[in-house]
């Protein structure tokens, strides 16, 4: 359980409302209400139209967290993040921020267009309780961070938009900040800055004293920096969990509301058996490896219910059952691994995710992608297992791999086909997820063409060519 001194933010059943109205006339009327009812009744009527940007909002983050949140635009997340900015105030509910908050949260907010650069850096500098002594000692790397030369003693009002990026990121970046709030601000600026700011994101991070929170449309930052997502929709929580998950849902959603998606894409599994063991004699794996053929599970990093189930056995063989670390582009990599379950489960599922170099999920598939029996209900001291076989179709490198345990409702499980995507995401929970677990390579195939695509994977397609040869007019 978290402690108080654990939490950087804590946000409790938070709304926010903004009042538009129609005539000018009807925001005086407004403000003066109170007293014109002490003269007739006829005012007792509203003259406002009420937005409520967010609605009973409530979430905690840890100190040290990669916090992102995502969502359409008009969800609401540039308004929740003005409020733990402190640049707004909610309608109702609390907040509570425990330490400096750096904020990046619009193009140039915070500086003066009339002051220069270097007034602009000590003014924020000395808004976020530092000495001026201090921020004379960063004054200089953030210069060189920012890359803007003599630009640093021009007004501000002068630059470019990238320009105010550069300056704005490098002052809130560098300044030590403890929690550090970026809202989109990095998706303006040239390539190279852009990798330079990530880097520094990277490497805030990896010291742990940094509460990061990042809200972006960029899906492949999220999944790469973010320990956890909050997804918003409509001003509301729709949910908070794995990177990858919630931004699968939020796709759904996206496709659900553009029309997109008439009906579900997963089918509804072969059957479905109420009793256990005629669902695992349908299932049964026909070979399973020794158990000298596990990874060392003992520096594996668990997350979730550990009391409720543990991953008891791994390895990774090739299509001849043997041991392989570096498989060709193309070939088959078979997971086999095993969980013990402490407690009753309802229709489980594994599922592994890859990763890349840059740690982002590139794949994941559950037996619902694969539509496969499962057991309906799993009694507390058993044991199940999983095969799972993927195609490498991967650019050549060196990938890691979570494996995790899922379950979904039976009733639900059993009706996949007559339930949007986006709701069926919402039903499947995490039971635990493992990392630190190994990594294998992706080879250049060692004969025939030696690289047959370019990029990260290889997507199934096809090409066809025709030939018009010159016909010359005499």
């Amino acid at each position: 359980m978290n402690t108080r001194e654990d939490i950087a933010i804590k946000v409790s059943n938070l709304s926010k409302v903004f009042h538009s109205y129609d005539k000018p006339t009807y925001r005086l009327l407004e403000l003066f209400k109170p007293y014109l009812l002490k003269v007739s009744s006829k005012f007792d009527k509203q003259y406002s139209k009420d937005f409520w940007a967010l609605k009973e909002i409530s979430f905690e983050v840890k100190k040290g967290e990669a916090f992102g949140i995502i969502g359409r635009n008009g969800a609401g997340k540039s308004t929740l993040l003005q409020i733990i900015a402190g640049t707004l105030t909610p309608t109702t509910g609390s907040i509570e921020v425990n330490g400096r908050v750096n904020a990046l949260l619009e193009l140039g907010s915070g500086f003066n267009p009339d002051f220069t650069g270097r007034e602009n850096v000590f003014m924020n500098g000395a808004i976020l309780g530092f000495s001026q002594e201090f921020i004379r000692s960063k004054f200089q790397e953030i210069l060189e961070f920012s890359e803007i030369g003599d630009f640093i003693d021009q007004p501000v009002k002068t630059y470019s938009s990238g320009m105010f990026v550069r300056l704005a990121f490098s002052v809130q970046a560098l300044m030590e900040p403890e929690i550090l709030i970026i809202d989109e601000a990095l998706a303006v600026g040239d390539i190279f800055f852009v990798q330079k700011c990530h880097a520094k994101i990277d490497e805030l991070l990896s010291r742990g004293n940094t509460t990061f929170l990042f809200v972006t449309h960029d899906t492949g930052a999220i999944q790469k920096y973010c320990d956890r997502v909050l997804l918003l929709h409509k001003g509301v929580c729709h949910s908070i969990g794995e990177p990858n998950i919630t931004v699968t849902k939020y796709y759904y959603l996206e496709s659900e509301e553009a029309g997109l998606v008439s009906s579900p894409k997963v089918l509804k599994p072969k059957n479905l058996s109420s009793d256990l063991n005629d669902n695992f004699i349908q299932s049964r794996i026909n070979y399973w490896p020794p158990l000298d053929f596990s990874f060392n599970l003992k520096s594996a990093v668990t997350t979730g219910e550990e009391k409720s189930a543990t991953l008891v056995y791994l390895s990774i063989l090739n299509e001849n059952n043997e041991r392989q670390n570096n498989f060709q582009i193309g070939e088959y990599i078979n997971f086999y691994y095993e969980f013990d379950l402490k407690r009753e489960f309802m229709s489980l599922e594994g599922n592994i995710t890859l990763f890349d170099s840059k740690n982002i999920p590139i794949h994941l598939k559950s037996s619902l992608h694969y539509q496969i029996d499962v057991p309906a209900v799993v009694s507390p001291d058993s044991k199940i297992r999983f095969k799972q076989r993927i195609k490498l179709d991967l650019g050549v490198g060196e990938y890691t791999f979570h494996i995790a345990l899922g379950n979904i409702n039976s009733e639900i499980y059993g009706r996949v086909d007559k339930i949007p995507n986006s709701q069926l995401m919402d039903e499947w929970k995490s039971i635990i997820s493992v990392g630190n677990l190994g990594s294998f390579s992706v080879i250049p195939k060692q004969m025939g063409i030696q690289i047959p695509f370019m990029g990260s994977v290889d997507l199934p397609g096809s090409m066809e060519i025709e030939y018009l040869p010159f016909k010359s007019i005499n």
